[in-house]
Formats: C-alpha cells, structure tokens, sequence
C-alpha cells in the first residue's frame, strides 16, 4: 500500500527527474489513471466540480465502484459527495486537506454534506480499503 505522501514524493521525484514541471490537471488532462495496491483511481476537473473515481484493479478497468466529487454551491460553500455504486461493502472516505471527511456505506448509497468552501482546503483525496488516490482541487 502506497502512502498519501509516497504518492506525493514519487510525483515530484518523477518530475525533478524529467526536468517538468507539475501542472494542476485540466478537463482534457484530468482522465488519468493511478494504481494503488489492489484500487485504481481516475481523476476528473471540471469548472465546478471534482471528481476522484474508484475502481477494483489496475488501470482503471470496466465501471467504477465509487467516487468522491466535491461541487461548487456557490462562491461560499461546497457540497461533499461519497458515492457507492454496488453493495459490495468497499465503501469510500472523502477527506479534504482541512480534515474534513465525508465516508459512504459501502452498499450503494450516496452520502453528502455541504459545508463552507474555506473550511475545506484547497485539495481532496478518497480512500477505500485504506489505499489513497491522488489529490484533486476543491473547485473555487
């Protein structure tokens, strides 16, 4: 299992290594695929929304089993998203830089919660069996 901040350092390990630099992902870069122990994750920006899904496996194959999404509410607040797609208890943490964390049942349920845009940070992640996605922006 790959660490939050293995993940961070492998990514800027990566890109001292190469000489480029990191980008924040736009809506044609974001569908990139990372692999995390027994997981996948597939990242998704968009102007008022952020999407981190889920996947059973590696690279992201066939349909999701989850997603986290935070949406732009208004220029204030943000609505927290923790989807489950099958009951297959694999449930799902949205956590924010700040802290905060929203987790869903794992038997196909949606959990959601709105709260302040500046309580939450500028980043989120999911987690699911313990393994961590990568980062994706709070919408702003």
């Amino acid at each position: 299992m790959r660490s939050f901040r293995s993940l961070l350092t492998a990514g800027a390990v990566a890109a001292a290594a190469t000489g480029s630099m990191l980008a924040v992902a736009t809506p044609a870069t974001a569908a990139t695929c990372t692999n995390n122990g027994p997981f996948s994750f597939k990242r998704e920006v968009m102007e008022t929304y952020s999407t981190i899904y889920a996947y059973r496996g590696a690279n992201c194959p066939g349909n999701y089993i989850s997603f986290g999404r935070i949406t732009l509410i208004d220029s204030g607040n943000v609505r927290m998203y923790a989807y489950d797609r099958a009951c297959d208890s694999t449930g799902l943490t949205v956590r924010t830089a700040s802290g905060l964390s929203l987790a869903s049942t794992g038997c196909g349920t949606t959990a959601q919660r709105t709260v302040s845009r500046s309580s939450t940070g500028s980043y989120f992640y999911v987690s699911v069996g313990g393994y961590l996605s990568a980062t994706n922006p709070v919408p702003a």
